[in-house]
């Protein structure tokens, strides 16, 4: 495959994948003239205008709507088939697939049912196609795929009824679900957003989703992926094949099915692969700049504004509305998906209010009154002050389109004349927001290609959802290459070596691996006898916590394992005492000794640790900690290695953001420090994968620039 318009090159790229979009000859193995997928496909192909060679394949023989119909695909062989589309019962498709690849056919589609989503015997035949995938370098489509649709050069390679079809233009859509595929184009269709390419990968036995992605970013027609997923089969694929999507500058769109416990059971029936962890995907997803979104409607608008626009120059927006009402309904919706209301500047609020004739404050969004009604010209230049505004990014307009030939349908034409010349000659892009959510009749579609608009935002409700997901992607900073972790050195080699599979670390232990990756932890001294633990104590200025320290206990608040605000000689050595009695008690024998610590004072409590995720591989998850870790499940998560920007991300993703930022008296955080924190626990989480099953620091204490990890866990791998 060769690589993208931005230099990059192709990764995991399936042989002959854009045969699939793009075949120059096609075999339909199994037509039938009482077959509807038979008859949707050459009906497809055919009114798409396919220019390629189509061959019928039925061991009936004889002809088929005009076509002459061969007995078997070896009959055409020497023809160059390079693609057959094999609409056989589950228990022939491997055999024709099998004579496919004897005459060097290199991609397939297979819609059958009955695979992996159908148990054992299921699964084994599903595997048969992947291995003979690997053997020929066939790229196959499916099984329970319906194909693939090209609108860019006309190709309808899709076995599925279409109503209707969108223009074409720069969203490409990737679906698992081949019913959820048809429903969206012709979502997009009922709403004019072009589209480009459609791919159905169904149980994906050989071509994933992320392969598609990986290959639609070569494709220059591709402004915008849509993506309807149900598994991410391949996890650490689809990270590289997003990464590259990314540094292409082509944003993928996301609707990621199976997130609540039904859901993920529906996922794994119609699939046969379970869905991942929520949370673990929306992380990912985050991290690799994709927009998620939770409707049919925001995965085709949000990827129809993105194909539109583009990236977009910044976030501060400005709606006008001629209606009062539908300003306050803008604000509130702009509020609820965090669209920032930008102020208009001091000389453009001037400009307007002289335009209106009014006293009152000029506010954002701003109701441009309906002045226009009698005066067209209010309009634009309300409009014009506004887009000659430095301190604006982007203008959103509120202007519905007219219904019929009415004087104010006339006027409405008129004022869109007025916004076109206008949006011709801004620097600042101006998009229009219609009011209500609803399809395009032709009529509709008559008057938008009259008014020569392009795009619209498909009412509040959705346009807001997709204008935010577009300003989020817009504002990512450049991905840039993350740096392997740091290896702590020679200190940092010896930690490494110190983990061993199935040995158990002590806390003590725990920090001793992670300090030389700089893992800041309060200070400690590990004392096996009471004269060592008041020693200790003596040390240090004020009240100590004591911890019994073994690696059979490893959460010692459970078991009474910890002492808070230990203060004097004697109590010191009765907590000794006491600890090692308990922990005896426990395990059976005496513990390494107690950790003495000076008591901190209260702050954020946080968890930052690494697990090693049998598919998605290393994660960092960052979340509120100490007691709450688990009741309040408040965490974000990332796949590592990490960018100092993804810390940041996920401190900012957590419900309980505001209290770093300083709480009832508590000093604000020191940020850095924290990210800096965060990133030597990533750097050793990391260094350490393939040794350890999870790396914890919690709590991790945050008091301005106090950031101490008070407790340390480091799970060593089984074998």
């Amino acid at each position: 495959m060769s690589g993208s318009p931005n230099g990059s090159t192709a990764v995991d790229a399936a042989p002959g994948i854009a045969g699939l979009l793009r075949p120059r000859s096609v075999a339909i193995v199994g037509a039938s003239e009482r077959s509807l997928w038979c008859q949707s496909l050459v009906h497809n192909l055919d009114s798409l205008g396919f220019d390629g060679d189509l061959h019928l394949v039925n061991p009936r023989g004889g002809v088929l709507n005009g076509r002459p119909v061969v007995e078997n695909l070896g009959a055409l062989a020497g023809h160059g088939i390079d693609t057959a589309f094999v609409l056989l019962k589950g228990d022939r498709v491997l055999p024709a697939l099998e004579q496919a690849a004897e005459i060097g056919v290199r991609n397939a589609v297979v819609l059958a049912s009955g695979f992996a989503e159908a148990g054992d015997a299921g699964r084994e035949r599903q595997a048969a196609i992947t291995r003979l995938a690997a053997e020929s370098g066939m790229a196959v489509l499916g099984p329970n795929s319906i194909g693939t649709l090209n609108l860019v050069d006309g190709v309808g390679l899709f076995a599925s009824g279409l109503e209707g079809l969108p223009p074409a233009g720069g969203v490409a859509l990737v679906s698992q679900s081949g019913g959820m595929a048809r429903a969206l184009v012709a979502l997009a269709a009922a709403r004019d957003i072009g589209m480009s390419h459609v791919v159905t990968t169904g149980n994906e036995s050989v071509v994933d989703a992320a392969t598609a992605v990986d290959t639609l970013v070569d494709e220059p027609s591709t402004r915008c992926i849509a993506l309807f997923v149900e598994a991410i089969r391949d996890p650490q694929r689809f990270v590289r094949a997003a990464r590259r999507a990314e540094r292409a500058g082509v944003p993928l769109v996301v609707l990621k099915v199976g997130r609540s416990e039904a859901g993920r059971k529906v996922s794994a029936a119609h699939t046969g692969s379970l869905a991942g962890d929520p949370a673990v995907v929306a992380g990912v997803l985050r991290q690799l700049g994709a927009v998620a979104v939770d409707s049919f409607e925001d995965l085709i608008g949000t990827a129809g504004l993105l194909a539109h626009t583009g990236r977009l120059p910044g976030r501060r927006v400005a709606f006008l509305s001629g209606s009062g009402g539908r300003c306050n309904v803008i604000a509130d919706t702009a509020e609820a998906a965090g669209v920032p209301l930008a102020p208009l500047s001091p000389p453009t609020a001037a400009a307007v209010g002289a335009t209106l004739g009014t006293e009152l404050t000029v506010t954002n969004p701003l109701d441009v009154t309906g002045a226009f009604v009698t005066d067209r010209t209010v309009f634009g230049r309300i409009l014009e002050s506004v887009a000659g505004d430095p301190e604006l990014d982007v203008i959103v307009v509120g202007l519905d389109l007219p219904e019929r030939s009415t004087p104010a349908a006339a006027r409405l034409e008129e004022l869109f004349g007025d916004l076109r010349a206008i949006a011709a000659r801004s620097a600042t892009p101006i998009l229009v927001m219609e009011t209500f959510h609803s399809e395009l009749n032709e009529e509709r579609r008559a008057v938008r290609r009259r008014l020569g608009l392009d795009h619209t935002l498909n009412g509040v409700r959705h346009g807001m959802t997709a204008l935010a997901g577009a300003l989020w992607w817009s504002a990512r900073p450049a991905p840039v290459e993350v740096a392997d972790a740091a290896d702590g050195g020679d200190a940092g080699a010896g930690a490494v070596a110190a983990v061993q599979p199935g040995r158990p670390l002590s806390e003590w232990d725990a920090r001793r691996v992670l300090e030389p990756f700089g893992v800041p932890f309060v200070p400690a001294d590990l004392a096996t006898t009471v004269d060592e633990a008041v020693e200790s104590a003596r040390r240090i200025d004020g009240p100590v916590v004591m911890k019994v320290c073994s690696p059979q206990l490893t959460h010692k608040t459970e078991h009474g394992g910890v002492l808070l605000g230990v203060d004097g000689d004697g109590e010191v050595a009765a907590g000794f005492d006491r600890l090692v009695r308990s922990a005896a008690e426990h395990i059976g024998s005496k513990p390494e000794g107690v950790l003495v610590s000076p008591q901190r004072p209260p702050g954020v409590e946080l968890i930052v640790g690494t697990s090693d995720h049998p598919e998605w591989g290393p994660l960092l998850t960052v979340g509120l900690g100490g007691v709450w870790a688990e009741a309040l499940r408040d965490t974000a998560w990332r796949v590592l290695p990490v960018t100092r920007h993804d810390v940041e991300d996920m401190l900012g993703e957590l419900r309980g953001a505001a209290l770093l930022d300083g709480w009832r008296g508590q000093p604000a955080a020191d940020r850095d420090r924290l990210v800096d924190a965060v990133l030597a626990i990533a750097a050793a989480g990391q260094r350490l994968a393939g040794r350890v099953a999870a790396v914890e620091v919690n709590p991790l204490l945050v008091r301005g620039s106090l950031v101490e990890g008070l407790d340390a866990l480091v799970v060593a791998r089984e074998d």
